[in-house]
C-alpha cells in the first residue's frame, strides 16, 4: 500500500499490464486507495494493457496538451 501510494506520488502511471492475478489484486487496492482518497487517478485500457495515470499524470497530459483542454 505505502509503495502505491508512494509511487502515485511520483510517478505519472503505474502500469498494470495484462490483466492476470497480481494486476488484479494491484488494480483492487489501487480502487481501495481510490476509495479512501490515499491516491487520485483514473483507469485506462490501451491496447489490452492496463495503466493507472496518476494525479500528477494527468496534470502533465493536461499541460503538455493544452490545445485538447479548453478551460474557458
Amino acid at each position: 500500500r505505502l509503495m502505491l501510494i508512494e509511487k502515485s506520488k511520483s510517478e505519472n502511471e503505474i502500469h498494470l499490464g495484462d490483466i492476470d492475478v497480481t494486476s488484479s489484486i494491484v488494480e483492487d487496492l489501487l480502487k481501495e486507495l481510490q476509495n479512501d482518497e490515499k491516491i487520485k487517478g483514473i483507469f485506462y485500457n490501451q491496447e489490452g494493457e492496463l495503466i493507472f495515470y496518476t494525479e500528477k499524470g494527468v496534470e502533465n497530459l493536461m499541460l503538455e496538451n493544452s490545445f485538447m483542454f479548453s478551460f474557458n
